[in-house]
């Protein structure tokens, strides 16, 4: 019995005494770029050792957790073992890591995407909105234009909000590029269905972009020149202890193409711009952060394009659209409770100019603006408590619209299309909202309210909402949604001259199901299925409308941009829209490689005009089928990523080849068929080099690297080679854009 004692005492000791010792540690610290970390600090216990130039570091202690301190990047913890490699993320701000899960919240599935998520995006063109197109819930606009379609949903159905804020434009010029530059992004979360009763007049879905944090240790300066446009930004110290963060973009094709092109010929340009500062905490005397946020697009000739006595100028056009919104929020938390109170004041843009001279030299000139001013705010409180939360707010809109002005001397017809009465609107809801949980919140249920009175058209919505979530297993979760979504007509609808005075909301009662699996860190799975039933929906009616009746993409393109510019034909609540699907994802991340596969299955239908037959019809971007494989990975320091997208081609109104031609009838009945399937390859290259204040990075987006022709729509054609009696209509294809090189430098301050 001694001697076993002495044994177990003896191997106890030695234990003791090599614990005593401790282990060495070697590694290498790098950033996401895969580029060495000088100076980190590497703790272990009671030990600390700092990176070498090269991010390499040794350190001897007893076995546990590595804990990496960088600045200007997130700290990292990982297990001690030998020639390991951390890899950190750059930090946006104050980051605080909480050991143990977060919260369950009870909210549907959503697809979020960080800003290092959309640079190694190919195809998004560095830019956030545009690689929403790699989601599975979101459609493909043709000729790779920009467009927020989630779900089958028009693009005026669904909303972008940057950091709370809704704004009117989310794309330059309808679809170029996003208006939100991805250096200021901190993250982006897209809600296809089933937001809570805190959003409202909104019937489809919604993008919600997050400002970085400004970052108040130091002065800053960094920016971005690319093919399209050039950007600067810089933060800071802002005084009585508070950081702020500005961007300012412009692009640059009208500076670079006007010596090449004739002085009458228009050039687009936009500029957009954001300034956000920040002080305090939530917990203390409370955090108030102020912003404005502005964008504006322009399309313009020479102004030489416009003098006198000269017959080769053919006038001076300028057209200017854009919006700007400032305003704060500040927030609150005492005891149990967090208040938020967020005020807000807009404008939007429109405006056209043009001048000409006669051939008596004298000056014709047509200048029309619309005012457009509004405001808004928002008060909300939320309560923990020991089976969830409960929260309520107020959130209330509204603004003034003025009729198109101009000179009374401008040479214009009375019969023009122009809207010409004063809008003058406020809209107000309540909501409330509580989430219940059970069984250690395993099972929960958020049950919501909202109760919206819409001041144009003078008509009350309630809306119930309602999502659950249960935890199936540590690593699976099933989460469902049923809700009620109004949007009401955008104030430009309530034009005297279209005669729209009395549109009305539409609403759509939204479904979805769907399970969450994390088997694995770094591994992510997903599966929904989604429904729309959409009533009272705002569709042309050709009997009374001044416009002309578009179909297919040509209808695509103008709900893309009627929104934006304010213009509408005679509309009416007559319409119906219904769409559903499944929709699958699968993503695995580590420090050196992503992959990412999204696949949906989806339909979407539409039913317009009564008087043209009421049956249901495919949607204009109905795509059965979409498919999106990505894969990135790291190597010899430059970052290559490729993706390949599959879809199926959009559903067109076509004349059958061959029918004869009918002098008495412009219009030949045409027959519903769809477009070739689509498909593209897109390659994006990047490599990072570091210097003393920050990082240069150099990047490639190849944009259709096989330069594939996909057929994006076709036009009916006649063969003037026959004879008039032999005439026959021949459909010709509109093919879309060929390889498309998209690079540019990214200048990133520590």
């Amino acid at each position: 019995m001694s001697r076993a004692f002495g044994v177990t005492a003896c191997v106890v000791s030695l234990v003791t005494s090599a614990a005593a010792q401790g282990t060495t540690i070697t590694g290498r610290v790098v950033d996401e770029a895969g580029l060495p970390i000088e100076g980190a600090t590497i703790l272990l216990h009671d030990e600390a050792a700092t990176t070498a130039d090269d991010g390499t570091f040794t350190i001897t202690a007893a076995p546990g957790s590595l804990t990496v301190i960088a600045s200007g990047f997130v700290a990292r913890t990982l297990p001690a073992k030998g020639n390991v490699v951390v890899r950190l993320v750059r930090a946006s701000g104050e980051v605080i890591e909480i050991s143990g899960r977060a919260p369950e919240e009870s909210k549907p599935l959503a697809y979020t995407m960080s800003a290092k998520d959309v640079a190694s995006t190919p195809g998004a063109m560095n830019d956030a909105l545009r690689a929403i197109t790699i989601l599975p819930a979101a459609a493909r606009i043709p000729f790779s234009f920009g467009g927020v379609v989630l779900r089958g949903m028009s693009p005026r159905d669904s909303s972008v909000f940057i950091d709370g804020v809704e704004i009117p434009l989310a794309f330059h010029f309808g679809g170029i590029t996003g208006v939100f530059p991805t250096q200021m992004l901190e993250d982006m979360r897209v809600v296809p269905s089933g937001f809570d009763v805190s959003l409202g007049r909104t019937q489809g879905g919604v993008v919600e972009l997050t400002t970085r944090a400004p970052r108040g240790d130091a002065y800053r300066v960094g920016g971005e020149v690319s093919l399209l446009h050039s950007q600067v930004s810089a933060e800071g110290p802002a005084p009585r202890d508070g950081a702020f963060l500005v961007s300012l973009r412009r692009s640059y094709f009208d500076l670079f193409l006007r010596p090449f092109v004739s002085r009458n010929d228009p050039l687009p340009s936009y500029t957009d711009g954001q300034v956000r500062a920040q002080w305090g905490e939530a917990g203390k005397r409370g955090q108030l952060a102020a912003y404005v946020i502005g964008s504006l697009d322009r399309i313009a000739n020479s102004t030489d394009a416009a003098r006198p006595n000269d017959i080769d100028a053919q006038g001076h056009v300028a057209v200017n659209l854009g919006f700007l919104r400032a305003g704060t929020t500040y927030k609150r938390k005492i005891d149990q409770s967090l208040f938020t109170l967020a005020p807000m004041l807009g404008s939007n843009i429109l405006t056209l100019f043009t001048k000409e001279y006669d051939e008596n030299a004298r000056a014709k000139v047509l200048d029309i603006s619309r005012r457009w001013y509004l405001f808004g705010g928002r008060g909300e409180w939320l309560r923990d408590d020991p089976h969830g939360f409960l929260h309520a707010g107020v959130d209330v809109s509204g603004g003034y619209l003025g009729r198109i002005s101009q000179p009374e001397t401008a040479d214009t017809d009375n019969d023009v299309p122009l809207p010409r009465n004063t809008v003058l609107w406020t809209d107000a809801a309540v909501f409330v909202e509580a989430r219940r949980h059970w069984y250690g919140d395993r099972i929960s249920i958020r049950p919501g309210l909202r109760l919206d009175r819409f001041g144009l058209g003078e008509q009350w919505a309630l809306d119930p909402r309602i999502n659950a979530h249960v935890t199936l297993s540590p690593t699976a979760t099933l989460r469902a949604s049923l809700g009620r979504y109004h949007q009401p007509p955008s104030p430009a609808h309530f034009d005297e001259f279209a005669d729209n005075l009395k549109a009305k909301s539409s609403y759509v009662d939204q479904g979805t199901l769907s399970v969450e699996v994390t088997p694995a860190p770094g591994l992510m799975a997903s599966i929904t299925g989604f429904a729309h039933d959409g009533h009272k929906t705002l569709v042309d009616i050709a009997a009374n409308n001044i416009r002309e009746q578009g179909i297919d993409l040509q209808q695509v393109f103008q709900e893309l941009l009627e929104e934006q510019i304010g213009l509408y034909g005679f509309q009416a609540n007559v319409g119906r829209q219904r769409t559903y699907g499944i929709e699958t994802s699968v993503r695995y991340d580590t420090d050196t490689f992503r992959t990412l596969a999204n696949f949906s299955w989806s339909r979407a239908k539409r039913k317009y005009d009564p008087a043209l037959g009421g049956g249901w019809e495919p949607y204009g971007l109905d795509q059965p089928l979409r498919l999106n494989l990505l894969a990135a990975t790291t190597a010899f320091r430059w970052n290559f990523g490729a993706r390949l997208t599959m879809v199926s081609g959009n559903p067109a109104h076509l004349v059958p080849e061959g029918t004869p031609y009918d002098p008495n009838n412009d219009e030949p009945a045409t027959v519903l068929q769809r477009l070739p399937l689509f498909w593209q390859f897109d390659v994006r290259i990047d490599r990072t080099w570091p210097v003393s204040w920050g990082n240069i990075m150099l990047f490639f987006d190849l944009q259709n690297v096989t330069n594939h022709r996909n057929v994006e729509a076709r036009d009916r054609v006649l063969d003037y080679n026959r004879p008039l009696e032999n005439q026959a209509y021949h459909n010709e294809d509109i093919l879309g854009l060929p390889l498309l090189p998209y690079i540019g430098v990214e200048f990133a301050p520590r």
